[in-house]
């Protein structure tokens, strides 16, 4: 097939949905399908979204151009229709489509679903619809029945041997991702057990703390040897999460995690992880002591938390985006 995976967001920013992008666009050239990945690249407008900033396009020159490249393609696959400027476009081109919801939707734009239920309904017709979680699905549901297709994952072949007492967190130093609540927490978790040793993975600029590193932003491969050396991840998110990644990412690696009971994280652990009150720094500090005092069980062993995270892997993931692609060109009849 001839593939246009479709993104709102700069592909020259680091995100989420970029990831996914640009990993769905790779693994089907590795398939031999003739991809492009469109979206902006470089000039965008930053806009508040969902406690975060969304770099986005809003050039109405960039609606014509997105058509234009789209013409020769089979099937699109576009992701968060309905973000502007250049999904909006690639919807509305009414070409073959799957689309896919990402978003944690805040309780105004939930509201506004539930308003705007029919003429959206309109609007995806016979388009493929699908959703990365449950969380994402329920905030869609005035206007679709999406199809569940989790983020994908590399599930790494190498399995390191885990350093004693050692911690790591991922993600921006944005409010809602917890890191204050984290480091918060933190003296507790060190008093109580003086060679723990944290590394914190992202853009931080942060005052230095005993057993803290910050190692600040490093590439895949660098990620990958502190994910698999790393005994325990932290997933302190308080708000906002619609999937979670960086779960999937370190129980690939066998990290034990001690993350925020929000909805979606239940999705992506699937039992296999701790779980304390978003936002809650006491509550946080005690289940850190517990995960590192715990003698692990089966349910909770490195080969039974990487057989969990397996679901997330790009082979499956493509196959179901590839079955989601045969039904929009079948719907197009």
């Amino acid at each position: 097939m001839k593939v246009a995976v479709v993104s709102p967001y700069d592909l020259e920013t680091s995100g989420g949905v970029q990831a996914q992008v640009l990993g769905i666009s790779a693994g089907l050239r590795a398939r031999d399908h003739d991809v492009v990945a469109i979206g902006p690249a470089g000039h965008v407008s930053r806009i508040p979204s969902n406690g975060s900033v969304a770099p986005i396009s809003l050039d109405p020159r960039d609606w014509s151009r997105v058509r234009e490249q789209l013409a020769t393609y089979d099937v699109l696959h576009i992701h968060e229709p309905l973000m502007p400027l250049v999904s909006w476009s690639a919807l509305t081109s009414r070409l073959p489509s799957v689309v896919t919801f990402h978003a944690d939707a805040s309780r105004a734009v939930r509201r506004l679903y539930s308003v705007a239920a029919r003429p959206l309904k309109r609007l995806l017709g016979d388009v493929v619809v699908t959703a990365v979680s449950p969380v994402a699905a329920s905030a869609i549901s005035p206007f679709a029945k999406p199809r569940i297709i989790p983020n994908g994952i590399r599930i790494p072949k190498q399995h390191p041997q885990k350093t004693p007492n050692s911690l790591v967190v991922l993600g921006r130093d944005d409010p809602r991702k917890g890191l204050d609540v984290l480091l918060q927490a933190w003296p507790a978790v060190f008093q109580a057990h003086p060679h723990a040793h944290l590394t914190v993975v992202g853009r931080v600029e942060r005052p230095a703390m005993d057993g803290v590193t910050f190692a600040g932003f490093v590439n895949e491969d660098e990620k990958d040897r502190i994910l698999g050396t790393s005994r325990i991840m932290v997933a302190p998110q308080v708000s906002g999460e619609s999937f979670g990644i960086t779960l999937a990412e370190g129980m690939a690696a066998g990290c034990l995690v001690v993350a925020s009971d929000l909805p979606a994280f239940r999705f992506v652990t699937n039992g296999r992880g701790i779980l304390f009150e978003a936002g809650d720094a006491l509550q946080l500090a005690k289940k850190l002591n517990e995960a590192m005092e715990v003698d692990v069980s089966s349910e909770l062993s490195e080969d039974e938390i990487r057989t969990s995270a397996g679901r997330f892997s790009w082979d499956l993931v493509l196959n179901d985006y590839i079955d989601a692609y045969e039904a929009a060109l079948k719907n197009s009849l």
